[in-house]
C-alpha cells in the first residue's frame, strides 16, 4: 500500500490527562475590583526616581515630593481594602471606616465647589466618554466601592455620610497629581515626565512644595552621591510588597502634610472625569439614603441576666430567670426567646410571673440547649422597613451608577425575618430539652455531607457533634454497607461514648452492586431521643478514559493507516471507557464530549466544537445536548458506542492536531443523590490530508415508461424521472467511497434519456436519437449508445454531429432500485440505479477497479475480475465503515465495494487502488 498517512501521536503523556469540569468557579460578588495597576505604579514610582536625579534634587527632597504624591494613593488603597468587610454589612467594620475617614489628615479644598463643577463636565462628557478617559491608574468603577461602603457604614446619618463621602472626595482629588504624571509618562515617556516635575517643582505648590520638609537649604543635591546605588525610595504597598511605591501602613508619614494648592493649574478641558462621576454618584447616594430610626434595642441581649435556676430539664418544667430591669411587668414590645427546635423562639411568660427582678416561665416541649435572652419585637420591625428601603434604594443606584464601566457591585442587606437568637454571657446558657445532633455527616475523601457516593475499597468516616446527650448509639439500618469497627456480631450497631465532637472509619467497602446503605446516629436523655441520618450510595466513580480515537472518512483500520483525503467530509469517532462494570453497570449514561483542532492557521486551537451523534441533519450538525450510553465495550459497529464529530472541511488539509474531551455528569447517582462527574481531555497529533485531483460528474436523469409486466422494479419515493436534488443526493453519497472530492456535480442540460420495454430515446442538442431495442434489463445496450455519441464514433449509425466533450463523468441515474448497473473500465460513464452503493461501484469501474469475485449471501458473484485470494481478508472490510453523511455505522462483516453483495463498502485495499488512479491535482 502507498501513500499512508503519517502515523500519529498522542501529546504528552500516554494517559489522558484529567481536568476539572468547574474550569472557572464564580467568584464572590463582594469583592471590589483592583484599584490600581501595580506595575504601572511602580513604573511610575521609578521614573519619578529618575526624573528627581536628572533634576538634581536632593534626596531628601526626592523622597518628600515622592510620599506625599503617592500618599492619597496609599490611603485609598487601604480604604479600597476595608471596603470590603463594609460591603458584607458588618456593623464594626462600618464603624471603624467612618472613624478612619474622619482621622484623615485636610487634603486640598473643601469638595462642594470643584464635585458641583465636575458634575456638568460628568453629564456633558458621559456618551462619548471611552474616547476622551485618558491612561489612568484608579478607574471610577474601582474606586466606587469606597463611597458604597461609607453609604453602607452610615446607616442612613446623612451628616455622617456627607463628612465621609467629602473626605473620599478630597482623597481622589489629591491623587490627581499622581495621575497627571502617570498621563505623562504614558504620553510622552521619561522625557514628558521630567518636564512635569520640572514645572512641580518651579511652582513649588502641591506635593512640591518644601512646606514641613528638613534641610529646606539643601533642596538640590550637593553632587557627592549621597543617592547611593540604589536610587528608589524606601516603602512598600499596603500589603508589604517591598517595591518602592506606596509607603505601608495607616501612620501620617514623616514629611508634612501636602499643600493646599494643586500641584498646577488644572488646563480648563482637562478636568477629571474620574471625579466626574464620582460628583455624580454623590448625588444619587444623596437623593437614595433612607434615614434610620430605630427606637429601643434592636439586636437580641441578655446582659439583663444575672442567673438561670432550673427545677427540672424536659418540657413542663419550670426555668426561674433572676436579675435586674426587667420592668415590674412583661413590656409590650419585649419578649422572652430561648432555643426550640423551631429555631430561637418567644416564650410565653403569664402575667403573675414576670417582674423587675424575676421571670418565671414553663418550658415548651420542644425547649433546646442554648441561651436564653431578650428582643424588642418593635426595633427589629422598624430595621426591617429600613433594610427594605435600602435594597430599593441599592437598586436604583446600580441603574444610575454606570457614568463609567459596568454598573456597581452591591450586596443585598438581608432584613431579620425571623426571631433573632440572644447572644451568650457567662450566665444565660441551659442545658435543657433533647438531645442535640448539631450534624451527622459522613465522608469518602470529599467534603463531609448527609449523603455520601462511596466505591469499592474506599474508607467511609463518619463524624459528629453532640451535645445534651446520656447515650449515643450508631447502627447500619440496611444489610448492606460497610460494617462499624466493634460493632456486634451482626455488625449493624455501636454503643459510643458521648464526647462532643467525634468520628469513626468504616471498614473499607466490599460492594459489587449499586445499593443504598443508612447510618442512624442516635441521641438520647432523659427527655427523649433525637435521631440523624446518613445516607450511602454504594456506587463507583466512573474512571472515564479515553482509549483511541478514529478519524475516518468512511473506511479507517485499526491502525489508521487509511490515506485521508485534503477537503473530504471527515469524522472523528472517540473510544471511551469507564469502570462502571465493577458494580454490575453494562454502560454508562450521560457520556458526551467536544473537540478542538490546531494547524498553522490555529496554533492554539479553534474553539470547541460539539458532538453529532443524534444529529438528524444530513450532513449532521453539532448537537450539544446529545448524550451516550457508553458501553463496558464499545462496538464501532453501533453508532453511538463512540462519541462523533464532524471536522469541517475546510480543516482538512496539511497536517492537523485534534484535541478531545470526554465528559460525564452525575455517574453512578441514584436515590436522589447526584453522582460523580469527570472529565478527561487528550491530544493526538499528526494527522495528515493528502490532495487528490478532484472530479467533475455531469448526471442525466432518466424517465422510465413502466411496461405492465412489472419488469423494472422502482425506487419508492423517487421521482421518474429523479429531481435534481435526488440526483445530487445519490451522488454525494456515492462519493463518500471514492478517495477524492467533486469539483461540481452538475445536470447535463444537454441530454435526458427515455426507456420503455421496446424503445430507448436519447434527446441531444444535435437531434434525437430513438432506435426500437429489445428490453435491457441490465442495460447493455443504453450505456453503449451513450458511449457511441459521448465519442463520436458510429457516425453513420447515429448520423448525428459530433457533441462537445470533456473529461467529465457522465452518470446516468435510473430510478430503478435493481439492475441497470453499467461501466466501462477507465470508462468515463456509468449508468446506475437509484442505489448509493451500485452508484459507488460503477464510479469504480471508471476509476479502473475490476469485480471481486465473492460469493454473497444471496448466491450472486460478481463476474471476472480479481480472485479473491489475492485480496486482502478475502474481500471482508477490515474495520468498520461509518456513512458519515447519513450519521450511521457500518457492519463489522461488510464486503468489498465491488462485490456483487448487499453489504458493501470501500475496503482499505480498494480506497488506496483508486487513491493512486485518481493521483495528485
Amino acid at each position: 500500500m502507498t501513500g499512508k498517512k503519517k502515523k500519529r501521536k498522542k501529546s504528552g503523556a500516554e494517559a489522558a490527562t484529567k481536568v476539572s469540569i468547574a474550569d472557572n468557579p464564580q467568584q464572590s460578588g463582594l469583592t471590589p475590583p483592583p484599584l490600581f495597576d501595580a506595575q504601572a505604579a511602580r513604573r511610575l514610582s521609578s521614573a519619578l526616581t529618575s526624573a528627581a536625579k536628572k533634576l538634581g534634587l536632593s534626596r531628601i527632597y526626592a523622597k518628600g515630593i515622592h510620599d506625599r504624591l503617592f500618599l492619597p494613593l496609599r490611603l485609598l488603597t487601604l480604604l479600597h481594602r476595608e471596603s470590603e468587610a463594609v460591603l458584607r454589612y458588618d456593623d464594626h467594620a462600618g464603624k471603624c471606616f467612618l472613624l478612619r475617614l474622619n482621622q484623615l489628615p485636610a487634603f486640598g479644598q473643601h469638595t462642594d465647589g470643584i464635585l458641583g463643577k465636575l458634575r456638568g463636565l460628568a453629564r456633558r462628557k458621559r456618551d462619548y466618554a471611552k474616547p476622551h478617559v485618558q491612561p489612568q491608574l484608579v478607574s471610577f468603577e474601582a474606586i466606587a466601592p469606597i463611597y458604597q461602603a461609607a453609604f453602607v457604614a452610615s446607616r442612613g446619618d446623612t451628616r455622617a455620610m456627607n463628612r465621609a463621602f467629602a473626605q473620599i472626595a478630597r482623597l481622589s482629588q489629591a491623587e490627581q497629581s499622581v495621575e497627571d504624571l502617570h498621563r505623562s509618562l504614558a504620553a510622552g515617556g521619561a522625557r514628558a515626565l521630567t518636564d512635569q516635575m520640572a514645572w512641580g517643582v518651579a511652582l513649588a505648590r502641591g506635593p512640591f512644595c518644601i512646606q514641613g520638609l528638613q534641610d529646606v537649604d539643601h533642596l538640590i543635591d550637593p553632587g557627592d552621591g549621597s543617592w547611593g546605588s540604589d536610587p528608589a525610595p524606601p516603602g512598600g504597598d499596603p500589603q508589604g510588597g517591598p517595591w518602592g511605591g506606596l509607603p505601608g501602613g495607616w501612620g501620617v508619614p514623616e514629611v508634612g502634610g501636602p499643600c493646599d494648592e494643586p500641584a498646577w493649574p488644572p488646563a480648563p478641558d482637562d478636568e477629571s472625569l474620574r471625579l466626574g462621576c464620582e460628583a455624580m454618584l454623590i448625588d444619587i447616594f444623596n437623593a437614595e439614603a433612607p434615614s434610620l430610626r430605630v427606637l429601643g434595642r434592636r439586636s437580641a441581649w441578655a446582659d439583663t441576666i444575672e442567673n438561670i435556676a432550673l427545677e427540672g430539664n424536659c418540657g413542663g418544667d419550670w426555668m426561674i430567670i433572676h436579675g435586674q430591669g426587667f420592668g415590674d411587668s412583661q413590656p409590650d414590645s419585649v419578649a422572652l426567646i430561648a432555643h426550640t427546635s423551631q429555631g430561637c423562639s418567644e416564650l410565653e411568660v403569664e402575667a403573675d410571673n414576670w417582674s423587675a427582678t424575676e421571670i418565671r416561665v414553663e418550658l415548651p416541649d420542644d425547649i433546646l440547649s442554648g441561651a436564653v435572652g431578650f428582643y424588642d419585637k418593635l426595633a427589629s420591625n422598624a430595621y426591617n422597613n429600613w433594610v427594605g428601603e435600602m435594597n430599593a434604594s441599592a437598586t436604583r443606584i446600580l441603574g444610575a451608577s454606570t457614568c463609567l464601566g459596568r454598573p456597581l457591585i452591591f450586596p443585598t442587606l438581608q432584613p431579620t425575618l425571623a426571631i433573632p437568637c440572644p447572644p451568650i454571657t457567662e450566665v444565660n446558657r441551659i442545658s435543657v430539652g433533647l438531645p442535640i445532633i448539631r450534624y451527622f455527616n459522613g465522608s469518602a475523601g470529599a467534603p463531609a455531607t448527609e449523603t455520601v457516593l462511596l466505591s469499592p475499597n474506599e474508607v467511609l468516616e463518619l463524624t459528629w457533634d453532640v451535645e445534651n446527650a446520656a447515650s449515643l448509639t450508631l447502627s447500619r439500618e440496611t444489610p448492606t454497607g460497610p460494617d462499624i469497627p466493634g460493632s456486634n456480631p451482626f455488625g449493624f450497631q455501636q454503643f459510643l461514648s458521648v464526647t462532643g465532637s467525634s468520628s469513626i472509619a468504616l471498614e473499607p467497602s466490599a460492594h459489587g452492586f449499586v445499593e443504598t446503605a443508612t447510618y442512624r446516629l442516635r441521641a438520647g436523655n432523659d427527655c427523649g431521643q433525637v435521631d440523624r441520618f446518613v445516607t450511602v450510595l454504594l456506587t463507583r466513580r466512573p474512571d472515564i478514559g479515553i482509549v483511541d480515537i478514529e478519524v475516518t472518512q468512511g473506511m479507517q483500520t485499526a491502525d489508521g493507516e487509511v490515506t485521508l483525503v485534503a477537503g473530504k467530509p471527515t469524522a472523528v469517532r472517540l473510544i471511551g471507557s469507564h469502570a462502571m462494570a465493577e458494580v454490575g453497570l453494562s454502560s454508562l449514561p450521560g457520556v458526551w464530549g467536544r473537540i478542538r483542532y490546531f494547524n498553522e492557521e490555529f496554533p492554539n486551537g479553534t474553539g470547541w466544537d460539539a458532538l453529532i451523534n443524534n444529529s438528524d441533519t444530513h450532513p449532521p450538525e453539532a448537537n450539544w445536548g446529545a448524550r451516550i450510553n457508553l458501553p463496558t465495550t464499545p462496538n464501532l459497529g453501533v453508532t453511538n458506542h463512540t462519541v462523533n464529530f464532524l471536522i469541517p472541511e475546510a480543516l482538512c488539509h496539511d497536517t492537523l492536531d485534534i484535541e478531545v474531551e470526554l465528559r460525564v455528569y452525575d455517574a453512578g447517582g441514584g436515590d436522589g443523590i447526584e453522582g460523580y462527574s469527570e472529565t478527561v481531555r487528550q491530544r493526538f497529533d499528526g494527522f495528515q490530508f493528502r490532495e487528490r485531483k478532484p472530479i467533475r460528474i455531469r448526471y442525466i436523469p432518466v424517465t422510465v415508461e413502466e411496461d405492465a409486466t412489472g419488469t423494472l422494479d422502482m425506487a419508492p419515493g423517487i421521482g421518474n424521472p429523479p429531481t435534481e436534488e435526488e440526483c445530487r443526493d445519490l451522488i454525494e453519497e456515492s462519493l463518500q467511497q471514492i478517495p477524492t472530492t467533486a469539483e461540481s456535480i452538475a445536470r447535463h442540460d444537454s441530454y435526458s434519456i427515455r426507456i420503455s420495454l421496446q424503445r430507448t430515446i436519447i434527446e441531444t442538442p444535435f437531434g434525437e436519437f430513438s432506435r426500437s431495442l429489445d428490453y435491457d434489463i441490465f442495460g447493455n445496450t443504453h450505456l453503449e449508445w451513450i458511449r457511441i455519441i459521448r465519442i463520436c464514433a458510429f457516425l453513420d449509425l447515429t448520423g448525428l454531429l459530433c457533441p462537445e466533450d470533456d473529461d467529465a463523468y457522465w452518470a446516468i441515474i435510473v430510478p430503478s432500485v435493481g439492475g441497470w448497473g453499467r461501466a466501462h473500465i477507465g470508462g468515463l460513464e456509468y449508468l446506475t440505479p437509484y442505489r448509493a452503493s451500485t452508484a459507488a461501484h460503477e464510479l469504480a469501474h471508471c476509476l479502473n477497479q475490476q469485480h471481486l469475485g465473492v460469493q454473497c449471501a444471496n448466491g450472486s458473484t460478481a463476474p471476472g475480475g480479481t480472485d479473491p485470494g489475492d485480496f486482502e481478508n478475502g474481500g471482508v472490510v477490515t474495520g468498520v465503515p461509518f456513512d458519515i453523511l447519513n450519521n450511521r455505522a457500518g457492519s463489522i462483516n461488510d464486503l468489498d465495494l465491488m462485490t456483487y453483495c448487499n453489504n458493501r463498502w470501500a475496503s482499505a485495499q480498494r480506497w488506496q487502488q483508486m487513491f493512486d488512479f485518481v493521483g495528485p491535482p
